[in-house]
């Protein structure tokens, strides 16, 4: 997702320029209103490819609040609002301790992706991914050679998802990542569901809607957090994501969700 993205959105979406583009970036790139104008035809661009409801449905751009939302508010309270992310970058669930009231509507991530209410894929389509996580794991060296982080008792995250350390990736593991990353509707409707759909709604309806892909979000949380690697290991020093509008000067994230 990341080579995908830098690579591919960034120029798609006027965000970066290059030279062999076959469309013409501005001469003068001093011009904002040039690389304005640019930016709004290579947008154009990549919506028609990709096609409204999938432009729309887009896991790669987080809403920021729009103007008129941000004007209401603040006529309601009296104050000024900055602007600011609509819906956070996702929620915190609790898959793992016995008080959860956290629960599964389904039996299995198969029956999450092919049958839920939000967006379904075909059998068809989850057998693809299934092939090609098995795939994945019978030939990938880097996958293989993945294992567990080594957490403590007194690390949280030991206490959050009671996974020990040094164990392999499982396909459930690999299978939680390219569901994600092949599917962009489904992972746009499954990335809905740490997000509240309104200002109004509540912690625990926001919960409800999550129950529609429960085990594909612990499994891809415990995925991540304890084979993945931290921003500090990293190579790449800089990330890319893209908002709905771009008015941020810097930004500190608490992340809970998949944002590419």
């Amino acid at each position: 997702d990341c080579i995908h993205c830098y690579f591919m959105h960034s120029v798609e979406s006027g965000y970066r320029l290059i030279s062999n583009s076959k469309d013409k970036k501005p001469a003068d790139l001093s011009d904002l209103s040039a690389l304005k104008t640019h930016q709004k035809y290579m947008r154009q661009n990549l919506e028609t490819i990709r096609g409204q409801e999938r432009f729309l449905q887009n896991k790669y751009v987080t809403e920021i609040m729009p103007e008129a939302e941000e004007e209401k508010i603040a006529d309601d309270c009296g104050c000024q609002v900055v602007p600011c992310i609509r819906h956070g970058f996702g929620a915190w669930y609790d898959f793992w301790s016995e008080s959860s009231e956290h629960a599964a509507k389904y039996d299995s991530v198969k029956q999450e992706v092919t049958q839920n209410a939000k967006y379904c894929i075909n059998l068809a389509a989850f057998d693809k991914a299934y092939q090609k996580a098995l795939y994945l794991l019978n030939h990938s060296n880097k996958i293989r050679s993945l294992k567990s982080e080594s957490y403590q008792y007194t690390n949280p995250a030991y206490r959050y998802y009671g996974i020990d350390g040094d164990l392999p990736m499982q396909i459930g593991n690999i299978l939680s990542v390219v569901l994600y990353t092949d599917y962009d509707t489904l992972s746009w409707h499954f990335k809905s569901t740490f997000k509240k759909t309104s200002m109004l709604e509540s912690h625990r309806k926001m919960m409800y809607r999550n129950r529609e892909f429960y085990h594909w979000s612990k499994r891809l949380i415990e995925t991540v957090n304890c084979w993945g690697s931290t921003v500090e290991e990293y190579k790449a020093s800089t990330f890319y994501h893209s908002t709905s509008r771009n008015e941020f000067d810097s930004v500190s994230l608490k992340l809970n969700c998949p944002t590419s």
